[in-house]
């Protein structure tokens, strides 16, 4: 059974943004909106995780809503009916507030794939999802909450009644909860790593991770294989000291999180994220800010995707070119300009040469800590194989196999993504190099000028500062 899985920290999303009913800039709002497609057509996900949904003026609740109405609409998936999404919840609290959004096919082909929770919804206004052991669980009213779980023309479904289901089992599936509230471990004092501490951590205003767990079973094998996937959806604050104790001392310290996969439940546990920790050191070796996870009581757990194998060594000649193999946090875009001096970021000249596949577009490597490969995916299993890892880049395109021999055998990713580029330098007459070109040598005239104008990169980077992640499971 195979699962493909989309995580996208998608800018400020919300309704005006990708929808703008006021046609205020309408054309950049369907400009951002085609991005958007373009990489859902490629990596054609049954799981789409999206954090960064705003809740407030920008119309973040019915921005999700609308964009489940987008994918159950779209006439190019033969599957778009099946499409659902789980209840939104505000994570965080004050200024870090905002929502995840998490949509998935119930229906695929052999495999069906249900909502189980693992909380709750308690019914009434402004109630709470809660643990199914403690309170009696109510169905989503008649309101957006319920189509969400129901698509129209379909009746409400109930989660096999079978020792394979993990949640809440032969239960209606418009019962079933996100679930934001976490046991939290002990943790060790700094003074006395021997000495737990009577306090336990707690994400206080920080945004919690979003769990929500999925009951799979695919009729394709007699009888039928069944899992579970338990997928935590994960936005960490900015700054590296906040995001690092949010790491070490949040996530590696959430019950939830660090148990290992239920092996009876043939479990598949599953972190996505903008974490705004760098996967990489300075040198371009993997860097430890991910050790909290992938190893949890002196045994392997997690097994960080985006992350280079241990022991890796990288020329300091190729160093910036490996960067962008694994680069998911971009830039600004420059400032239009005729001179190409400030224009360079994207393109190469005899003494000054830009590297494929980053070409200088992601966000600063000389920052300290590096903030430029900063999203990642997270596996813990105990059975089965995790394939096609890609991080999605609609400037380039992927998998990243212009350079035959990429520097330190960086990974390509597998997934073909798109070039996004509405005025890409492969229309012009002569065709240019740029940006399959790994050298891009020295534009001419308003060449320059053309990479980073709204068409191209410029939409890009509006559509979002991240690129979108992709794996199967």
């Amino acid at each position: 059974m195979q699962t493909n899985i989309l995580f996208w920290n998608i800018f400020k999303f919300g309704f005006n943004r990708f929808y703008d009913p006021f046609n205020l800039s309408a054309g950049k709002a369907q400009s951002r909106m085609s991005v958007l497609k373009a990489i859902l057509a490629d990596a054609v996900p049954d799981i789409f995780v999206v954090v960064e949904v705003t809740c407030g003026a920008g119309g973040g609740t019915f921005g999700a809503q609308s964009l489940l109405d987008t994918l159950r609409n779209n006439a190019a998936d033969a599957d778009r009916a099946s499409w659902r999404m789980v209840p939104l919840q505000l994570v965080g609290s004050k200024k870090n507030v905002e929502q995840v959004a998490v949509y998935y096919r119930g229906q695929k082909g052999t495999v069906t794939r249900y909502f189980t929770g693992p909380f709750v919804w308690t019914g009434g206004i402004g109630g709470q999802p809660a643990d199914p052991s403690a309170v009696s669980a109510t169905q989503y009213a008649n309101n957006p909450n319920s189509s969400l779980l129901v698509p129209t023309g379909t009746t409400t479904r109930t989660i096999p009644n079978s020792t394979d289901v993990q949640y809440r089992a032969g239960q209606p599936e418009l019962q079933s909860a996100a679930r934001i509230d976490f046991d939290m471990l002990a943790v060790a004092s700094k003074k006395n790593p021997l000495k737990k501490l009577k306090t336990m951590p707690s994400y206080g205003t920080l945004r919690q991770p979003f769990m929500v767990t999925f009951f799979e079973t695919d009729s394709a094998t007699t009888p039928a294989s069944t899992r579970n996937l338990t997928l935590f959806a994960v936005h960490a604050p900015p700054d590296y000291g906040d995001a690092y104790d949010y790491m070490t001392t949040l996530l590696a310290n959430t019950e939830q999180i660090v148990t290992a996969p239920d092996v009876s439940k043939n479990e598949v546990k599953i972190i996505c994220g903008d974490f705004n920790l760098n996967t990489l050191d300075d040198d371009g070796e993997r860097s430890a800010n991910y050790d909290a996870l992938t190893v949890i009581r002196s045994a392997p757990a997690y097994q960080s995707l985006n992350s280079p194998p241990a022991g890796t060594t990288v020329d300091d000649d190729e160093l910036e070119a490996y960067q962008g193999y694994f680069a998911t946090h971009l830039g600004h875009t420059p400032t239009l300009s005729k001179t190409k001096a400030k224009s360079r970021f994207m393109w190469s000249d005899g003494t000054d040469l830009s590297p494929y596949p980053s070409y200088r577009y992601i966000s600063s490597v000389k920052s300290t800590p590096n903030t430029y490969a900063v999203d990642n995916i997270l596996v813990w299993r105990t059975a089965g194989t995790t394939s096609n890892f890609t991080i999605m880049n609609p400037i380039v395109g992927t998998p990243f196999d212009t350079v035959a021999l990429p520097p330190a055998n960086a990974p390509k990713g597998s997934l073909t993504t798109t070039c996004q580029f509405g005025n890409s330098p492969t229309t012009w007459t002569p065709a240019q190099l740029w940006p399959q070109g790994p050298s891009a040598d020295d534009y001419v005239k308003l060449s320059a000028r053309s990479l980073v104008e709204w068409r191209n990169y410029g939409r890009i980077r509006a559509t979002s500062d991240h690129l979108p992640l992709f794996v199967t499971v």
